[in-house]
């Protein structure tokens, strides 16, 4: 199915298994509705599932804001007159699901695995390596191609504007807002989104709990698979 908003074809998949609960799954930047085909695999027998593909894409003509991401979401919901959900998401797909908890979609429990969105106090080596950034790089384009991280380098123009709409803000005061269980999976060894957003979560909001693998990297729910749906399983049924 396609959704048309603005000038982008959002592509998503709505596998209705007459069940009582939808899982919505949000997947990481870059990624698309197969992120979390396992897991998908797996529930779609017994919930019913949206999976959907975000922009960025090749041909992306306007940035998006993260607002825009909210409202390509809530019009699906809307679309396929869904209210009430349960949310899988990944990475920058947590952007997104904090943004929805401001919305007057019912989430009934959410499951976050290496979680976007939460910005850190800089230590002294990152504020002088970010006033660097500021100074040098933005004048100087062939340093800036050094230095930039890949994923922004990779992207087109258009999209590297969506990038710095989403990582500027802040979604920490958001995370209040969810007032439903929620369950954090995490790698310890995730070097994107630290482990340390656990701690934020758990000061701000009582509803937290947490699974944290030793081994695991930012794609742990990949990675450890089995391991993830085993825990999303358990979440999920009390």
């Amino acid at each position: 199915m396609i959704l048309l908003y603005k000038t982008y074809c959002i592509e998503y998949e709505f596998n209705f298994k007459n069940k009582a609960k939808t899982i919505l799954f949000l997947h990481g930047w870059g990624g698309n509705k197969n992120s979390f085909i396992k897991a998908n695999k797996f529930f779609n027998n017994l919930y019913n599932t949206i999976t959907l593909s975000m922009p960025p894409y090749n041909d992306s003509c306007i940035p998006l804001t993260l607002n825009d991401y909210k409202n390509i979401v809530v019009n699906i919901l809307t679309l396929l007159n869904i209210n009430k959900i349960i949310i899988i998401c990944h990475s920058f797909g947590m952007r997104v699901a904090l943004m929805l908890a401001s919305t007057n979609i019912d989430i009934e429990k959410i499951i976050i695995t290496g979680g976007a969105g939460i910005k850190f106090k800089p230590n002294i080596l990152k504020k002088l390596n970010n006033q660097f950034h500021s100074i040098i790089l933005k004048s100087h384009n062939e340093l800036f191609e050094t230095f930039a991280s890949q994923d922004y380098k990779n992207l087109s123009l258009v999209d590297r504007q969506t990038f710095k709409n989403i990582v500027n803000k802040d979604l920490k005061n958001y995370i209040k807002l969810l007032s439903c269980p929620i369950f954090l999976f995490w790698g310890k060894k995730d070097c994107a989104t630290p482990i340390k957003t656990i701690k934020i979560f758990k000061t701000i909001n009582p509803n937290v709990h947490s699974y944290i693998v030793n081994n695991g990297d930012h794609f742990c729910y990949l990675n450890y698979s089995d391991l993830f749906i085993n825990c999303c399983q358990n979440f999920l049924e009390n």
